[in-house]
């Protein structure tokens, strides 16, 4: 009998590089706190491993059937939701090549994106096959679905001009976009820390740049980026520097906290239900 591989293992151990990569670490991530990405009858064998690694590697060429063969997605429902509840989620778009093409060749010409030219790239080498865009975030109070209603409405980072160009070029693409649940869990039960540190183990798994997501994750205290990661955000119109005004010139404890709460495209008031 073939011994059972440690998936989850990998999993944080992956995970783990990427965080120290970026300079993001947390003192309480272990390989427990991983497990909440992996089906709980996921079987520890050599084809299993093989699937979760290239979800890490290029989820981009994978269906989201695919995903869940191995990952505990769930789509996103909004029964059972209270006050207090928190959902880790994620929003899937299945891109025709052409589509993806125009969008990006639009984003080159309007916005200097420095992912941009890296998108193009990983586009390019799909040739005629669709791409499977994903973006990772909370939300507290509310469904993923009405997180994703409204940031429709959303001018703001990456995200909202993904959105807006989308609806404009490929109206079908755009309404086709579906919406997982990693977790769901109550806030009087889960720490505002440890929420955000899933939020962040959600992005690092598929990996930060083959996501809609520009940060790593996280918005309280717990999350601090350096100043090259503020002089990355300020490019893209973060909601942040757009409604303050700011320059990205001040020191890493006074922008860069302010922009844990503003994050992309959110306000003071709905920080705590943010995405």
């Amino acid at each position: 009998m073939q011994a059972q591989i440690d998936i989850n293992q990998v999993v944080f151990q992956t995970i783990r590089d990427r965080f120290q990569y970026h300079e993001n670490t947390e003192a309480d991530f272990d390989n427990n706190s991983t497990r909440f990405l992996l089906r709980e009858d996921i079987e520890g064998s050599a084809e299993n491993l093989e699937r979760v690694r290239s979800i890490m590697e290029a989820h981009t060429r994978l269906s989201d059937e695919q995903l869940q063969e191995v990952l505990n997605l769930r789509p996103a429902t909004e029964e059972g939701i209270t006050e207090s509840t928190w959902t880790l989620y994620v929003r899937s778009w299945t891109v025709p090549a052409a589509t993806m093409g125009r969008l990006l060749g639009e984003w080159q010409d309007l916005y200097e994106f420095p992912e941009t030219e890296g998108w193009l790239n990983l586009a390019r080498e799909f040739n005629d096959e669709p791409m499977h865009l994903r973006y990772v975030g909370v939300v507290t109070g509310r469904a993923a679905v009405e997180r994703h209603q409204e940031d429709i409405s959303h001018a703001y980072g990456i995200l909202g001009r993904f959105l807006n160009g989308l609806e404009e070029i490929d109206q079908a693409t755009f309404d086709a976009a579906r919406i997982y649940e990693f977790a769901r869990r109550e806030t009087t039960e889960t720490p505002g820390p440890v929420r955000e540190l899933m939020e962040r183990i959600g992005i690092a798994f598929f990996g930060v740049e083959r996501v809609l997501n520009v940060q790593h994750g996280g918005y309280l205290n717990t999350y601090e980026p350096d100043m090259a990661t503020v002089q990355h955000l300020s490019a893209y119109g973060a909601g942040f520097f757009v409604r303050s005004g700011t320059k990205p010139m001040a020191t890493k404890g006074t922008v860069a906290s302010h922009l844990l709460i503003f994050s992309l495209g959110s306000t003071p008031s709905s920080s705590s239900a943010r995405r």
